[in-house]
């Protein structure tokens, strides 16, 4: 009896996979796209990453990041300036406070050593400035005039001032002066002493308490009209009127008013 393989003719028994087994073995053998990968970078047919695109893009990207916060750490606007005169007001902001003034300096001098950007301060100077005005913690005395309009102003409320006097105004103006430079030429008064006279002359109330005091002291004194005719406004009035908004912009009512004033005064 000869010796055989017992194994010939054998098939090995195949181990039975569960239906869940093969899901999974399925799953894992399946290559997916990475969830929020831009499709430029996924190959679908051989279910691969384009590595490649991938980096040069990534470089791409890097160096334009650098770049821009190598721009924004030299501009000059991320910085504060050299000096507290570079910052400068808007438009709106000059008309309230003049760039050469003290307090204009002031604040630029505290920006700088603050540390703030032209455009911190200008954020900052554009909010606190009006509110300033806006709660009369800020007075505005207009834009810087011209020599010329400076001088047109003044005789304007020069000639203002006289007409309240009434028709004898321009005589007592000069009473006053006469009687100023009267105590000069008697050595009452020195001659540097003068000019502080003749700064008590600031409006019509002034004159004609200065005209009385004259009166006391022998000069001869000019009267003045000082009662207001009945359905005339009195001077308090009219001054009040000159003041408001609507005589300034030309309101031709509130123009009327001062006008038939003066003319009843100078009656």
């Amino acid at each position: 009896m000869t010796e055989q393989n017992l194994m010939a003719n054998v098939e090995a028994e195949q181990e039975e996979v569960s239906i869940d087994e093969q899901q999974q073995e399925q799953e894992v053998s399946e290559v997916l796209k990475p969830e929020g990968l831009d499709d430029a970078y996924w190959n679908e047919e051989n279910k691969t990453l384009k590595q490649d695109e991938l980096i040069k893009d990534f470089r791409t990207e890097q160096k334009k990041a650098l770049d821009l916060r190598k721009a924004l750490s030299q501009k000059s606007s991320f910085k504060p300036p050299k000096e507290a005169n570079e910052y400068q007001f808007s438009e709106n902001l000059g008309e309230i406070l003049p760039e050469d003034g003290e307090a204009s300096q002031m604040l630029k001098e505290t920006a700088l050593e603050s540390g703030l950007t032209k455009d911190q301060f200008n954020t900052f100077v554009s909010k606190l400035i009006p509110n300033l005005q806006e709660k009369g913690l800020l007075t505005f005395n207009g834009p810087e005039l011209s020599e010329e309009e400076q001088e047109a102003q003044d005789a304007e409320y020069r000639e203002t001032e006289i007409a309240k006097l009434g028709k004898d105004g321009k005589a007592v103006l000069q009473s006053v002066v006469n009687w100023g430079q009267g105590m000069v030429n008697k050595g009452v008064l020195s001659k540097d002493e003068l000019p502080v006279f003749q700064n008590m002359a600031t409006d019509a109330q002034s004159l004609v308490v200065l005209n009385k005091i004259a009166s006391l002291t022998g000069e001869p004194s000019i009267p003045v009209q000082t009662a207001v005719p009945d359905g005339i406004l009195s001077r308090d009035e009219v001054d009040e009127i000159i003041r408001s908004d609507s005589y300034q912009n030309g309101d031709a009512s509130a123009h009327q008013k001062v006008k038939a004033h003066f003319e009843a005064m100078s009656a």
